[in-house]
């Protein structure tokens, strides 16, 4: 999810009528592809050339083994389409994060 989608799905829900002043609703913004902890560190490191301290603990009671962005709602209700791929969002959240503490 990155602040592009949020702020195209609001504008595209306020200029459809779906999103009122009532109206509320929740929608999931992903790629449609289950992607590990590990894959994202993995990924982040790769697309951003640095490494993240990390240690790879045993499973706590309560951890989602599994999880999943279906944004078949958005989709079919907005038009929502992600426009960048998950690599593509990994490297603009860390240029944001990294232009916020300028």
């Amino acid at each position: 999810m990155n602040i592009l989608g949020i702020i195209f799905a609001l504008a595209a829900g306020v200029f459809f009528g779906i999103i009122g002043p009532v109206t509320k609703t929740a929608y999931n913004l992903g790629v449609g592809r289950g992607v590990s902890v590990l894959e994202v560190i993995d990924l982040f490191e790769k697309v951003n050339e640095l490494k993240i301290s990390h240690e790879i603990g045993p499973r706590r009671s309560g951890d989602v083994e599994q999880i999943y962005s279906d944004n078949n709602k958005i989709n079919n209700e907005l038009g929502w389409f992600p426009v960048m791929t998950f690599e593509s969002a990994l490297e603009s959240a860390w240029k944001w994060e990294k232009l916020k503490n300028l």
